[in-house]
Order: C-alpha cells, then sequence, then structure tokens
C-alpha cells in the first residue's frame, strides 16, 4: 500500500467521523465522502472486499456504481463484492463512483472508492520435468539438454518471471540463462575434455523475478562429455617373438596388444588387427591372437617377420605397426606317454585258482619310461552282473549266518522241500534264473505255526535280500499279524513310496502296558532301483538298527506306541502281505523280489558277523608289497584307488600285480570285465579294458562211496532190527573231492561244506518201521542240523562239514518192529551242497529179509516159547511149522499135547492183545523228549539211546524241531495233557510194544 493510499484513507475515515457527529443537521449523505482499500491481484473472487452505508433517510437504499464493467458490484446493503480475477498487468488500481438513492428518489447521495491492485510473488518457479541430462561434445562448450530445459512460474509480472538458474555445488564450469519464456540454455566456461573429465554430476535452482525473489527445488543433473576420436590405438609392447614347429597348427602362437587414449566406447576401443604383407600363412583374429591353421612343411621359411596395424571402433588406425617375428622349427616325432599291452585282452579264471593276474604284461611306451619320475594314478573297477551285485555264497540265508558265526537263525523263504512245502507255489510261480521268489501283487506266503516260536523275544533280527522299485502305497515285506479277532501287528517290515518302515510293538511279557516307546522305525535309503539289496534289521526293545548293504542307516521318523495288552490269541507270520483277521483279509501286497529271508529269535547281531554275510567273494586287488611312496586304497569290493610318486617302471610293476581274485569254490561262470583308467602327471592315459571268463567250475565232486554190498536179514539180524535197529550206513563214506588243500597261493575258501542228505525208502515205511539216531536231538542240534521226513523220504539239512554228516549217516539205524513181515527195502541216499547246486549220486543199499528153517533142540521149546512172547507184534507168527519139525525127538504125546495146549493159550493172548493195541494205536505223528510218562511213547531201554522217529503211511511229513532237548527230563504230574501233545510234529510210537 502507497503512502498516498494510506494518507487517503486517513481523512476519509476522519471526514466520516465528523459527518457523523454532524448528522442530524445535514440530512441523507454517506459516511464517508470517499473510500479507498488495497487489494492483492490473489483476492478470491465472490468474496466482499467493503461495506459502505448511507444514511438519513427513511425507506430503503439503493446503491449504484457509476461504471460499468468493472470486476466490482454491490448489493443493496452497501457490500462490494469482487466478481472478476484481478490482473496486475491490465489494471494496477480502480476508481469507481457510487451513488445512494432513498425515500423514492427524494434523497440522494454519492461517495468514491479508490481500489489500489497490489502484485504479490506467490509461486515458487519449478522445473517443467524433474529429470534431465546433458552431454557435451569434447572440445566444445554448449550443453545439449535431454528433454529441453523450462522453467514455469505460476505468478503473472515481474514475480512470475525467472530471474536466474544457479549451481549449487561451486567451482563448475557451467553458466545458465533464460529467455522470457522460461527455456534454460547452458553453456561451459571453457572446452571439454573427456580423456580428463567424463561425467559431471551437480544440482541446479531456479529463481523469479518477485521482490522477495523465490527459488525452486533442487533437480540433479548428469553432464557427459562425448568423446570424439583423437588418438589412434598404440602398441604396447610393440615388438613379438614366438616359436612354432612344422607339421603342427597352432590357435594361439602370440597375442599382439593395443590400447587407444580414446576413452569412448566407440572410438576408444580396438575393433580389428590387420597383418600388412601378402601370402603369409599366418591370421590375426580381432583380439589380436595370431594362429596358423594349416602345419607348415620343410620348404617353409625358418623365420618369418611382419607387421600387425591395429585399428579402433572409430575407424581410426594406429599410427605405428607391432613387429612380430616367429621362427619355425623342426621337431622330433611326436610322443605321447601310452600304454603298450596287455597282450591279453581276454583272461579265464581257471576253476580252483581263485585269482588271475589282470594285466601281467602291460608295459608303457618309450616316451613314458624314459622319464626319471613322474606322478602317476589308476581307478581299478571291476563290472560284475554275477549274483546279487557281485558274486556270494548261494547257501540257505541261515546257513550264510551259520558259516559266519551265527547260528540260529530260522529261514522263513527256503527252497521247497519235505519240510518246506510252503515255498511251493511261490517257487512255481517264480523263472527259474531269478535268484529268489516273486511277488506280483497278488502272491503271498503263510508260514506254519511250527515254524517260528510263539515268542521271538523282546530282540531279534531279520535279514532278507530284496528287489524292488518303488511303490506308490504300503507293501509288506513280512508282517507278524493277530491270526484272529484283532489286526495288531506285532513287527513288520514293509515299503511305503521311497521309505523303508519297520513296525515294533512289545509284547505285554517283555515290558509294562502303559509304557511308551519308539515303535514305528521309518528310512529312506537308496533301494528303490529294481537292483538287488541287503536288509538287516536288529530290534532291541525300543530301539531298532537299520542296515542296508552292510552300511546302518538312522531313522528319520520315528513314532511311539505302547505295549500290546496281553491276550491268547495266537499269531500269523505272512510274507509278501499282512493278514487283517477281523476281516480276514489279506493287504499291502508286495510286488518285488525276495531272497534269504531269515529271522533270528531272541538275540541280536554283531556288525562283524553282517560284514561277512553281505561280503562279496570276487574284487580286485593289488597282490605282493607296493613299491615305495606308492599307496592303494580300497573303495569298495570293486574298485581301487592307486596313486604315487616314482618311476615309470614303479609304476608298471604295481599294475602288473593287479589280481581279480575270486574265493568262492564254484564261483558263479560268466564274464567280468576291469576297466583301469590311468594318469600319468595328469595326464589321461588311454583306458585299459580287460575281460575275464569265469569257467564253470566241476568241482566240488561228492561222492558216497561204501554201500556196495546188500544187507540180508537172517534170524539174528531181524532179532538187531525189531530190537536195537541197524546200522544201514555204518559203512558209508563221502569222497569230497573239492579244490586242493596244498595250494596254499589260492585264496579259495577249501571248507568243505554239505547243507543236505536226502534218504529215500522204497517201499514207503509202514507202521512200526522208523530211522533212529542215537545222539538224539541234542546230538543232532549240536551239529547244526535238523530233520525232516515223510513215510517215503527224510531230508537232513544244515550247514555242516562232510564229515559230520558222514557221522550222522554212519550212526543212524533201521528199526523195524515187525522185521518178518518186510521182504525187501531199498534205501537211496544223496548228498548235496549250495541248495542243491553240487549233487551226489544216489547212492543205494537193499535189505533183503533171509528166510531160512531151523531146527529146535529139546532143551529149545522153553526157549521157542518165551521167543514168541518177546517179539509177536500185530499179525500172526506160524508156531506151529516151526514146532513140527521136533516131532522125531522122542517126546511123548502128551507132553507134545501139553505144550501145543499152552502154545494156542499164549497165541490167543497175543492175538487179542495185538487187537486191542492196533485199535489204540495213535492217530498223528509226533516227536517228543524222552522220559515223558504222560505222553504215548515208546523207550528203548535196549542200551540204545536217542530218538526213534516212527512213521505213519497216512500222514504227511512232519518237521523234527531240533530246538527241543534230547536228554531225559523230569515232567511234572500235573502238566497240562493238551499243551503237552501240541510241543512236538513226531509220536512216539508205543502201539507195538
Amino acid at each position: 500500500m502507497s503512502l498516498q493510499t494510506t494518507i487517503l484513507c486517513f481523512f476519509g475515515v476522519l471526514a466520516a467521523f465528523c459527518r457523523g457527529l454532524e448528522f442530524g443537521e445535514r440530512g441523507f449523505d454517506f459516511f464517508q465522502a470517499e473510500y479507498a482499500r488495497a487489494i492483492t491481484e490473489y483476492h478470491a473472487v465472490n468474496k466482499t472486499v467493503m461495506h459502505i452505508r448511507a444514511v438519513g433517510c427513511e425507506g430503503p437504499v439503493k446503491y449504484n456504481i457509476a461504471q460499468p464493467d468493472t470486476p466490482f458490484k454491490i448489493d443493496e446493503k452497501g457490500h462490494v463484492w469482487l466478481v472478476k480475477r484481478l490482473n496486475y498487468d491490465q489494471a494496477r488500481s480502480y476508481l469507481l463512483n457510487v451513488t445512494a438513492e432513498a425515500g423514492n428518489g427524494k434523497c440522494f447521495a454519492h461517495t468514491k472508492i479508490h481500489f489500489e491492485i497490489l502484485n504479490m510473488n506467490k509461486h515458487a518457479p519449478q522445473f517443467e520435468f524433474e529429470n534431465y541430462s546433458c552431454d557435451i561434445i569434447e572440445n566444445t562448450r554448449e550443453m545439449r539438454f535431454n528433454p529441453p530445459m523450462r522453467i514455469l512460474d505460476s505468478d503473472s509480472g515481474e514475480a512470475g518471471k525467472i530471474y536466474n538458474v544457479t549451481i549449487v555445488e561451486t567451482g563448475l564450469p557451467f553458466v545458465f540463462t533464460v529467455d522470457d519464456k522460461g527455456n534454460v540454455k547452458g553453456r561451459a566456461t571453457k572446452n571439454m575434455d573427456a580423456e580428463d573429465i567424463t561425467d559431471y554430476f551437480f544440482d541446479i535452482i531456479a529463481w523469479d523475478n518477485g521482490k522477495p525473489s523465490k527459488s525452486s527445488f533442487p533437480i540433479s543433473l548428469e553432464c557427459e562429455v562425448d568423446d570424439v576420436n583423437e588418438f589412434g590405438p598404440h602398441f604396447t609392447p610393440d615388438t613379438y617373438q614366438a616359436k612354432i614347429a612344422r607339421g603342427k597348427t597352432y590357435s594361439n602362437i602370440t597375442q599382439v596388444f593395443a590400447e587407444d587414449k580414446d576413452i569412448g566406447i566407440i572410438s576408444g576401443r580396438v575393433c580389428k588387427y590387420v597383418i600388412e604383407g601378402f601370402n603369409l600363412p599366418f591370421k590375426v583374429s580381432d583380439d589380436g591372437v595370431i594362429s596358423i591353421d594349416q602345419p607348415l612343411g620343410r620348404d617353409a621359411y625358418d623365420l618369418y617377420e611382419f607387421q600387425v596395424d591395429a585399428v579402433d571402433c572409430g575407424g581410426q588406425m594406429s599410427k605405428s605397426s607391432a613387429k612380430v617375428a616367429i621362427s619355425v622349427v623342426t621337431l622330433e616325432p611326436p610322443c605321447d606317454e601310452e600304454f603298450v599291452g596287455p597282450a591279453k585282452q581276454e583272461l579265464t579264471l581257471q576253476q580252483c585258482t581263485g585269482k588271475v593276474y589282470v594285466t601281467p604284461d602291460i608295459t608303457l611306451n618309450k616316451c613314458a619310461r624314459k622319464q626319471k619320475k613322474g606322478k602317476f594314478s589308476a581307478n581299478v573297477s571291476l563290472v560284475t552282473k554275477a549274483g546279487m551285485g557281485c558274486d556270494r555264497e548261494t547257501f540257505e540265508g541261515s546257513d550264510m549266518f551259520t558259516i559266519c558265526g551265527a547260528s540260529n537263525f530260522i529261514d522263513l523263504l527256503p527252497k521247497p522241500g519235505v519240510g518246506r512245502e510252503w515255498t511251493e507255489d511261490i517257487a512255481k510261480k517264480t523263472a527259474k534264473d531269478e535268484l529268489g521268489f516273486s511277488f506280483n501283487g497278488k502272491t503271498y506266503v503263510e508260514i506254519p505255526e511250527d515254524v517260528l516260536p510263539d515268542d521271538i523275544g523282546d530282540k531279534f533280527t531279520i535279514s532278507t535280500w530284496i528287489k524292488v522299485a518303488k511303490s506308490k502305497g504300503r507293501q509288506t515285506i513280512v508282517a507278524n499279524t493277530d491270526k484272529e479277532r484283532l489286526d495288531r501287528v506285532h513287527f513288520s517290515l514293509s515299503t511305503y513310496g521311497s521309505r523303508l518302515i519297520f513296525v515294533h510293538r512289545r509284547e505285554a511279557i517283555h515290558a509294562e502296558r502303559d509304557v511308551y516307546c519308539n515303535a514305528e522305525f521309518q528310512y529312506k535309503p537308496a533301494i528303490f532301483d529294481n537292483k538287488w539289496h541287503h536288509i538287516l534289521v536288529v530290534a532291541d526293545g525300543c530301539a531298532t538298527k537299520m542296515y542296508v548293504d552292510g552300511e546302518h542307516y538312522a531313522a528319520v521318523v520315528t513314532e511311539a506306541d505302547r505295549t500290546l495288552h496281553n491276550s491268547n490269541l495266537k499269531n500269523k507270520v505272512t510274507v509278501g502281505a499282512r493278514y487283517l483277521a477281523k476281516e480276514g483279509v489279506y493287504t499291502n501286497r508286495f510286488t518285488g523280489y525276495l531272497s534269504g529271508l531269515a529271522i533270528r529269535p531272541k538275540t541280536t547281531l554283531d556288525e562283524q558277523v553282517l560284514r561277512c554275510v553281505v561280503g562279496c567273494k570276487e574284487h580286485v586287488n593289488v597282490d605282493g608289497p607296493l613299491p615305495p611312496k606308492f599307496s592303494a586304497k580300497t573303495i569298495d569290493f570293486g574298485s581301487i584307488a592307486i596313486s604315487g610318486e616314482g618311476s615309470p617302471s614303479d609304476f608298471i610293476k604295481t599294475l602288473q600285480s593287479l589280481v581279480y581274485i575270486n574265493e568262492r569254490m564254484v564261483p558263479t561262470p560268466g564274464k567280468r570285465s576291469v576297466i583301469i583308467e590311468a594318469k600319468f602327471n595328469e595326464k589321461s592315459l588311454a583306458t585299459v579294458s580287460v575281460d575275464i571268463t569265469v569257467a564253470g567250475n566241476t568241482r566240488p565232486v561228492i561222492i558216497v562211496e561204501g554201500l556196495d554190498a546188500d544187507i540180508g536179514l537172517n534170524w539174528e539180524k531181524r532179532k538187531v532190527v525189531k530190537e536195537k535197529g541197524l546200522r544201514v550206513f555204518d559203512s558209508l563214506e563221502i569222497n569230497y573231492d573239492a579244490c586242493p588243500r596244498d595250494e596254499e597261493d589260492s585264496p579259495i575258501d577249501k571248507v568243505r561244506f554239505l547243507d543236505e542228505a536226502v534218504v529215500k525208502v522204497n517201499p514207503a515205511f509202514k507202521k512200526g518201521e522208523s530211522f533212529n539216531f542215537p545222539t538224539g536231538i541234542k546230538g543232532l542240534k549240536e551239529k547244526g542240523l535238523t530233520v525232516s521226513f515223510n513215510n517215503e523220504e527224510l531230508v537232513i539239512r544244515g550247514i555242516a562239514h562232510f564229515s559230520e554228516y558222514e557221522d550222522v549217516l554212519r550212526q543212524m539205524v533201521y528199526v523195524n518192529l515187525d522185521p518178518d513181515d518186510m521182504m525187501h527195502l531199498e534205501i537211496t541216499v544223496t548228498l548235496s551242497t549250495l541248495k542243491g547246486k553240487c549233487k551226489s549220486d544216489a547212492e543205494r543199499r537193499n535189505i533183503n529179509t533171509i528166510h531160512t528153517n531151523r531146527g529146535f533142540k529139546k532143551s529149545d521149546i522153553k526157549f521157542a516159547q518165551n521167543s514168541q512172547k518177546a517179539e509177536m507184534m500185530p499179525g500172526i507168527v506160524s508156531v506151529e511149522a516151526a514146532m513140527g519139525k521136533t516131532s522125531s525127538s522122542g517126546l511123548s504125546s502128551g507132553v507134545m499135547a501139553a505144550i501145543i495146549i499152552c502154545s494156542v493159550a499164549v497165541f490167543a493172548f497175543l492175538l487179542v492183545l495185538g487187537i486191542f493195541k492196533y485199535r489204540q494205536r495213535p492217530e498223528t505223528v509226533k516227536v517228543v523228549p524222552p522220559g515223558d510218562d504222560k505222553e504215548e511213547m515208546y523207550w528203548d531201554d535196549t542200551g540204545l539211546s536217542g530218538v526213534r522217529i516212527t512213521l505213519n503211511p497216512l500222514q504227511k511229513f512232519q518237521e523234527l524241531d531240533l530246538n527241543e532237548d534230547g536228554n531225559n527230563t523230569e515232567k511234572s504230574d500235573t502238566e497240562d495233557e493238551e499243551g503237552t501233545a501240541t510241543k512236538g510234529l513226531l509220536e512216539w510210537d508205543n502201539s507195538d510194544m
């Protein structure tokens, strides 16, 4: 507001005050003769800016502004309104003449209003965009903005004009100018040098022309100096030398290098190199690598000298060239270290040798041998398809553990035969060339109740070989569940997807009822690849150990459960499925192959035994001591790693000592391959592959001898057969023709085992006929043998030295309680090992009854009567015919009559007794320990101690349980007869005693 306006307003207020004092005297008029006010051009529109009033006349007052087209209007109450936006540039002040009329035109007054328009700097300037970039061509000063720089200000007049653009930082060589429209131009104060500074980063601020002046927010500006191609490339160094040989090509003889002082992407980079000259055999790449792709012959120069130029990407060539000199030499013939030999690429492992040298003739060529020392390494691996991953012994699963020092394993999947009929069906559905039993997701095997004891203990071991693929659902390998009413699992081994699961619920007799402990164990071994793997589970109460291929695996998941409640329910063991007794169905059936499934009740297993069982019988090794500073490390059964430093002859000696070893007396025939991958001073040598053919072995040859002569049963021998038994194989000899023992260097296991003896009779045994083992059950058990039989065949099983089998067969006796009724008996014996892979011929011995007439002396009559009482069995023995021979003895007819009457009476008594005993004969065939008066039994008190096996031709075979003690044991008279009767599978037959 100006001083004049202020003074005018003051006098106007003073005049109005004076009028007010004189109102009563002057009449209708405005309070003031003139009004004045200063307002800004940014005053709000449609708002009142002043209030004037005329008084002194009755009636309404009407106000009017005399000037038209003003941005102001006045209403009937004297309020002055701003109705249009003010513009300082168009009008800087307004003088309004205002009239007032009242009393129907009788009263009239006027006044003046003076408005001064003020210009104020309300808005700060701002850049049109937030981001700008700038570039300056090297050696120039003009700045080029992108996008073009422009500054805006919403104020009008001088306040809306941009006064200046300044740089926040100091010392920068740039200035800016702004025109009336806000366009900005920039310029450097000196010529730019890209090699000195490439980029500038700074902030700028714009200022307007208002009073006071306002500034914009700062913006960041990056200004880049554009390089120009000022310099050409130059070489560092500028001379190069190299040497090559005739007859060879080189991809990198030498590499020239040039650099450019320019820093631009185009002008500062070398794009190519050029060889000066023509008909040169060399090439240079864009990276400066000099090469030759055609070998030089003998007519080539000994020295090539030429120059190379460099060209940058801007097209400027180097001012000076690089000088290159390449000399060409003639070398000796190329020499690479290589193997020579082996002379034999195919070898044969002869029977009973056990080993063969793989590379006895291998050597290195002259190029390698002329080097005095070197660093050597070789990986030797055996490739075999024999057996289950490698060649192993093929005895039954339990026999393998017996060989390794762990007895009492029970086979659940044995080779079918007498006493082992439960695997006959699954064997028929398995291909003959398979190594185990095949399960197709439908088949399963029920294990008879008498195979495993009712209580296998709180500690037990499960072993099996398995070949299986990954499955979607649960598949049971073996399970022990309730036989009726309930679906409880006592123990089970199963697969689920890629997991192996073992469940062991503790029995009430081994733990408290409400005790919780780990009962389910889940593992993730890599066995689901359709290859053979060995699984061994050791259960020990609440703990379990899992071994796969001899390696211990920890459980990934364990779940606890409580002890099973006590019940009188029997258990059911199934292989290949799980039995649900409540539903009476089999579920979780298995698809795959199993072999050697065996359980060891009440005992855990040592890891050393496990390594023996799963250990391979074939492997590669180094025979003999290694040279100094050489070592051989066994990776697994089929691979070793050799390494060392020394002379080439040391390395050759080591490789010549490589041997393939097969410890089996009867190895699996077929082809094996030994692969040798060697390095000489870190350089790989050619791979050596040697095929080894394992010949089929004709050993062992098992021959049964000493049974050439038939046995004739005369009167005396028939008595022995009846009362004591006849040793039918007393002269038997086993000739086990195996590999010679004198070959100390052979690694073959020379222990001569048998695992089965089969004794067959023809015709089949009738009642009263049996075989007897004098040493009893205990004696057989000590030898690790079991017995199974039917009325035509007796089978002795178990892994034992052949002399043990020889001893048992020699001691075995034939008993017939009615030898007179036998005319002829043919007995054959066959021995075998390796589950029948090696068998002897069947050796036969005949027993024939010799019927002869015997004369009686007078003094023998009494003996004949007593003999009749002692020997007669059910059936008729003709005494009359024998006594008729004595009619010429001169005895009186009275004496003869008495003798005849007595004889007939005795005969009638014995006949009645025999019929009674025949009707009371047992219906089942069982074996019980001697000394139990409660059970039906036959005790031989004639001096033959042991077990007599009595065969009933109406019965199927049963298996003799050798886990019972053969000694006489006193039993309680209160023992449960029903429980006692079910202990064995054979029964002593005393019906003919």
